[in-house]
């Protein structure tokens, strides 16, 4: 597997506020899991991805566990072999099946609450609806990409009613990922569902943040630190530097 993980990390840590009203309905329920994550910004949750190759098929591709961490604003996220760091100077994704990592500056100062930055994906649907309520949990569909470039053609995403916590979603894709993987031979345009469980609040200490387990800085240059130090670093600074 190739770039695909890296795009769902980054998705998996976008932050949200919401500024749109296209659903009365499902704008309660939004504002509802913006108030959760707004009053508790420590959280530690453990999370399940798993990739199947068609959106029908029950044939596995890729099952991987993981967590995400925030604690006023800074984000953790652990999926597979892949850790994404998020504080208020830097963003890292050390990739450990490539033994690669990249470091950039934090330009987004937008705090990162949630682990599913809904509103990033949001305003690119021209639909959104709730179709499933059973009283405890809510099924919000977004569909209808306001770009056909767009590679999630619909997702759900399951709320719990009396909390705000996001559950889990399911993602469509909307293209062929043989461009993705070595080992598919034919058309797989899958879908993907990521499971959030075990919320534990104010299980997380600002020194989970620290880019120091990462990396450091030697004159101009950036150097794997600690359990990376073996990893080659992308700087994706200005200056575009590789090491």
């Amino acid at each position: 597997m190739k770039n695909l993980r890296l795009s769902i990390l980054f998705l998996l840590g976008l932050g949200y506020t919401f500024s749109f009203a296209q659903h009365s309905g499902v704008m309660s329920v939004l504002l509802k899991s913006q108030e959760y994550y707004d009053t508790h910004s420590n959280l530690s949750v453990d999370v399940t991805y798993k990739m199947y190759e068609s959106y029908e098929s029950s044939k596995l591709i890729e099952n991987m566990n993981g967590g995400f961490k925030t604690v006023n604003g800074n984000m953790y996220c652990r999926l597979g072999n892949q850790v994404q760091l998020k504080n208020s100077k830097w963003c890292v994704v050390a990739d450990g099946t490539t033994q690669t990592m990249l470091v950039q500056e934090n330009r987004n100062t937008k705090p990162a609450r949630t682990p599913l930055g809904i509103d990033s994906l949001v305003n690119l649907y021209r639909e959104t609806g709730i179709i499933k309520d059973d009283g405890e949990t809510v099924t919000l569909l977004f569909s209808k990409p306001k770009t056909a470039s767009y590679t999630v053609s619909r997702f759900t995403v399951d709320i719990e009613k009396k909390s705000g916590r996001i559950l889990s979603a399911v993602l469509y894709y909307a293209f062929d990922l043989n461009n993705f993987y070595e080992d598919i031979k034919k058309q797989t345009i899958p879908r993907i569902e990521i499971i959030y469980t075990n919320y534990m609040e104010n299980n997380s200490s600002e020194s989970d943040f620290h880019e120091s387990e990462y990396f450091f800085i030697s004159g101009e240059k950036i150097k794997p630190a600690g359990a990376y130090s073996a990893y080659t670093v992308i700087d994706l600074r200005s200056t575009k530097k590789i090491h």
